[in-house]
């Protein structure tokens, strides 16, 4: 829930240190996935609890009465407002790829523009609280919502960069973005878990990821409502500033260690790495460094006869001398 990306830094992190821990299996990936989402989920939902029941019986109560939209009922409408282009953004991302974050300078490019337009955001002044909103402007938000589907863009970071530039004040952009994600986050896992399928060995690690994700997730509510919202978010956009450029600096001039015995093709040249340029002479030239001796050309047996078996000996021609570029020919 911080917004610095949780899954453009899960893409990041795999990809940095060569980490592959499920050998390939992308299914067995997404369900982990799903596992710390919904992890988080839990985590969330704890800490807002009272929101949570405050806005669910407001919602509850005004469809069974059917009065005027006002106060906790609008709010309630407001946030079910912002799910649906989430929701159907998401539809869409689901039906046509499966990764989006395989291209690792993508993710840096988001990590770094969202970084900068948080920035620019948070310096926005704010007076407006989460019941000011209108509908379309909770519909955009929506949208907004729906970017993070991109690894780097962060769901929190793009909803509370909206939020900040309609003039909404700190704490009410960081606790709409957190109750905006909640139903978000609830339906994607139901969708994920129809086709969920954990292997007998993995319950342990997957308990563990669930449960570390749902404290994390606690802890992450608590420190953006409780420092954060007090000192602004200059430095978690700095940040993100700061990691994207260094994964594209990392993308422009490889450096992650890899042992030159590792680097041997199989005739024990060594490979040269992806978009460098390596340049070998001819054959036909031998390089020889200034000063070093250089062995004479072999001498050729020529037979004395056209004919071998009559030839009684070989006599030894020497090679001949090289020509100087003065000799006419």
């Amino acid at each position: 829930f911080l917004p610095v990306s949780s899954s453009g830094h899960l893409a990041l992190v795999q990809w940095l240190f060569g980490w592959d821990h499920f050998g390939g299996d992308h299914a067995l990936e997404n369900a982990f996935d799903v596992a710390l989402h919904l992890g988080t989920l839990v985590g969330a939902v704890a800490y807002l609890r009272a929101d949570v029941v405050r806005y669910g019986r407001a919602g509850l109560r005004w469809l069974v009465v059917r009065g005027p939209l006002a106060g906790d009922g609008r709010t309630a409408a407001l946030l079910v407002a912002t799910a649906v282009p989430t929701g159907l953004l998401g539809l869409g991302v689901l039906w046509t790829t499966t990764d989006l974050g395989d291209r690792t300078w993508l993710v840096a490019v988001c990590l770094l523009a969202f970084g900068v337009l948080l920035w620019l955001a948070d310096r926005r002044p704010g007076d407006r609280g989460i019941a000011d909103l209108s509908f379309g402007e909770a519909v955009f938000l929506g949208v907004a919502q729906g970017l993070a589907f991109q690894p780097g863009v962060s769901r929190s970071g793009a909803v509370l960069s909206v939020a900040r530039g309609l003039h909404l004040e700190r704490e009410a952009a960081a606790r709409l973005a957190f109750l905006m994600s909640l139903p978000v986050i609830a339906g994607a896992g139901l969708v994920s878990a129809l086709d969920l399928s954990v292997p007998t060995g993995w319950w342990a690690p997957f308990a563990v990821g669930t449960l570390a994700a749902a404290v994390s997730g606690w802890w992450a509510v608590h420190l953006v409502l409780r420092l954060v919202v007090r000192v602004g978010f200059g430095g978690i956009a700095a940040y993100r500033v700061v990691a994207g450029l260094t994964v594209l600096a990392l993308l422009a001039r490889p450096l992650r260690g890899v042992s030159a015995s590792s680097r041997l093709r199989r005739g024990g040249q060594p490979e040269v790495a992806a978009g460098a340029f390596s340049v070998e002479p001819p054959e036909s030239e031998v390089l020889v460094p200034f000063g070093s001796a250089v062995e004479p050309e072999e001498e050729s047996l020529v037979p004395l006869s056209d004919d071998p078996e009559s030839d009684a000996g070989l006599v030894v021609e020497p090679a001949s001398p090289p020509r100087s570029l003065a000799e006419e020919p």
